[in-house]
C-alpha cells in the first residue's frame, strides 16, 4: 500500500531528494506496491528518488483463484504493471503462489502459461503456506486436512511441507502440479554460480561477482551476507541492466535442480533435527 496515497509518496520522494544532495548521498531502498496503483509516473517518480527496485504481490493470473483468494486486482492489472516495468526498466520481483482452495489444473495453467511467456523468470512460483488463524488454515481444519494441530505447526508448517488445501484436485494432480512447478522453476529459473566471492572486513560478508545470464556483463554485489560460503540462495538485480536472477552456491543449485528427489529430506528436516537435538541430551 505504500502508493496508494500519491501525496504521500510524492512527499516522501521529494524528501527523499533533497536528503540525498543536502549529503552529499545516493541512498537506495526498495519497496512493495499494489498493482492498482500502479502507472508510469509512479514507476518515474520512484526511480528519481533511488528506488532500486519493487516488489509486487501477483499472487495468480486466474481470475478465478483471485477471486477465491480476495486479491482485488486482475489478470490484465499484472500484465500492465510488468509491461510498465519493462518500458521504464525498474526491476521488479513478483510471485504466483499455487493451491489455492479455487485452484484446479486449468487455473493453474493458466498462471503457468503466463509465467513461462512474459515473466522472464523475475516472479517466483511456489505453494501457499495455511499459516494457523488464517482462512485457509480454518478451512484445513475443517476438512480434516490437518488433523493434529499441534503436529503441524510443530513439523508441518515449514514451507517443505506442501499440501493439498484445494476443493477440486485429486492428490495424483497435485502432486503432478508439484513436479511441474518444480520442473519449471529448475528449468526456466536462472540460477547462477559465482565466479569469484571476495571476503570483505567484516564478518560473514562478502562481495559477489557473477555474468548477469540476461545483459551477459559481469554484476558485483557489495557487502553481501553470507551465513556459509557452501549453502546460499539470493535474488538480486543486475547492476548493469536491472534484471533478477538467482545467486546460488553449486550445492543450492544442485538441490534445485533435483528437487523432488530430495523432497523427502525437506519434508522431515524439523523431525530429523528434534531427533538430533535429543540424542545429545
Amino acid at each position: 500500500m505504500f502508493a496508494s496515497n500519491k501525496a504521500r509518496l510524492n512527499e516522501f520522494c521529494a524528501k527523499l531528494e533533497k536528503l540525498n544532495k543536502k549529503y552529499s548521498v545516493n541512498l537506495k531502498w526498495f519497496c512493495s506496491l499494489w498493482v492498482s496503483t500502479l502507472d508510469e509516473e509512479t514507476l518515474l517518480i520512484l526511480k528519481k528518488a533511488g528506488c532500486l527496485g519493487i516488489g509486487l504481490g501477483f499472487e495468480s493470473y486466474s481470475p478465478v483463484v483471485l477471486k477465491s483468494m480476495k486479491k482485488f486486482i486482475t489478470p490484465q492489472q499484472i500484465d500492465n504493471a510488468i509491461k510498465l516495468c519493462w518500458k521504464v526498466h525498474m526491476p521488479f520481483l513478483g510471485n504466483f503462489i499455487f493451491g489455492d482452495v479455487a485452484e484446479t489444473k486449468e487455473t493453474a495453467k493458466e498462471t503457468l502459461d503466463y509465467w513461462k511467456n512474459h515473466c522472464k523468470d523475475q516472479v517466483k512460483l511456489f505453494f501457499i503456506p495455511p499459516y494457523p488463524n488464517s482462512e485457509i488454515y480454518q478451512h484445513c481444519v475443517r476438512e480434516g486436512i490437518i488433523k493434529d494441530r499441534l503436529d503441524f505447526i510443530k513439523n508441518k508448517i515449514h514451507y517443505t511441507n506442501i499440501i493439498n488445501m484445494t476443493d477440486k484436485m485429486t492428490e495424483s494432480e497435485f502432486n503432478e502440479l508439484k513436479k511441474k512447478i518444480f520442473a519449471f522453476t529448475a528449468r526456466y529459473s536462472n540460477y547462477v554460480v559465482p565466479f569469484k566471492i571476495k571476503k570483505t572486513l567484516r564478518k560473514d560478508v562478502y562481495d559477489i561477482y557473477v555474468v548477469c545470464p540476461f545483459c551477459k556483463k559481469i554484476s558485483v554485489h557489495k557487502n553481501h551476507g553470507l551465513l556459509s560460503k557452501y549453502y546460499y540462495h539470493d535474488h538480486p538485480h543486475c547492476r548493469n541492466c536491472g534484471m533478477r536472477y538467482h545467486i546460488a552456491s553449486p550445492l543450492y543449485k544442485f538441490t534445485i535442480e533435483h528437487y523432488l528427489a530430495l523432497d523427502f529430506l525437506r519434508k522431515n528436516y524439523l523431525r530429523f533435527h528434534d531427533m538430533l537435538l535429543k540424542s545429545r541430551l
